[in-house]
């Protein structure tokens, strides 16, 4: 199977909102775009899906569930994206996805504001899917207040914070958006912005240590990129969530399940997915990133 942007869907009105922002992404990455759905058994007993019509037994909801790709394929098509294909596949909608996720670039599930998990994945959280998926996630909460808006993306100097980065700035670069790279820290009263451009990578390797050369690394392989690097005295997630007011999407990584660091990762990953104002990336601990 090609590459390409995967889709959780389930007819729910935010995994509908994820399908139209990744039809956007698929135009910009000109890649395909794979609407997912998970039919589990019995599916006509799975009230999360919150089917808009009475629903008898499995064959209605089949029926139900395929005019509804279709629909959402057309939604889809209409914000530009020329290939889009529909997968219906029996099994767990976590395991559907993440078997998905494994011939995409990243995957993409919509959020529900009421409950604090994906409601393009009943039944599991969308923690599972952090924690598990082979790519990126990203989860829409809503569209970007901004659409031009930058690439924020979470620094701490870690390795999974330097696979952040590279894929902010590899979706920074498809989309032609600019780079803003956030470091909070609790530490002396420091404030910095600094412009990163490709004919500044030494001084960024010499200032900006670990997460300085991680960033110079980046520029120097998307010299089409503007970036910024903002070194805050705040809170991890208070940070960035102030840095994601007008982005296009925030990018974090997380370290998965068990494991809480004071730095950015972790549970902070999973408070940003909650409370950004924009879409969210998440790099899971073992995501393949380019």
């Amino acid at each position: 199977m090609d590459e390409a942007i995967v889709v959780g869907v389930d007819g729910t009105d935010n995994a509908a909102r994820a399908a139209e922002w990744a039809a956007r992404q698929a135009i910009a990455w000109e890649l395909p775009l794979r609407l997912v759905h998970a039919m589990s058994r019995p599916v006509y007993e799975r009230a999360q899906l919150h089917q808009p019509v009475p629903i008898t037994g499995e064959e209605s909801m089949r029926r139900w569930v395929v005019d509804m790709l279709a629909e959402l394929a057309e939604r889809c098509r209409a914000q530009g994206a020329v290939d889009v294909h529909i997968d219906l596949v029996s099994g767990d909608p976590t395991d559907v996805v993440l078997r998905s996720a494994e011939h995409s670039v990243f995957a993409v599930v919509g959020h529900s504001d009421s409950e604090g998990v994906t409601r393009a994945l009943p039944g599991p959280t969308v923690a599972h899917l952090i924690e598990s998926c082979p790519v990126p996630v990203v989860v829409v909460r809503r569209p970007p207040r901004d659409p031009d808006g930058p690439v924020v993306i979470g620094v701490d100097g870690s390795p999974i914070s330097g696979r952040a980065l590279r894929f902010g700035y590899e979706f920074a670069a498809r989309v032609g958006a600019e780079v803003l790279a956030v470091h909070a820290t609790s530490g002396a009263a420091v404030t910095a912005a600094h412009p990163v451009e490709s004919n500044a990578e030494e001084a960024l390797r010499y200032h900006g240590g670990l997460v300085g050369t991680e960033l110079a690394d980046c520029a120097r392989r998307h010299p089409q990129v503007t970036s910024e690097f903002d070194v805050i005295v705040d809170a991890p997630v208070d940070a960035l969530l102030a840095a994601a007011d007008n982005a296009r999407l925030l990018v974090v990584g997380s370290h998965g399940k068990g494991l809480v660091r004071r730095a950015l990762l972790g549970s902070v990953s999973h408070a940003v997915v909650d409370l950004a104002p924009c879409p969210v990336a998440v790099l899971p601990p073992h995501a393949a990133v380019a």
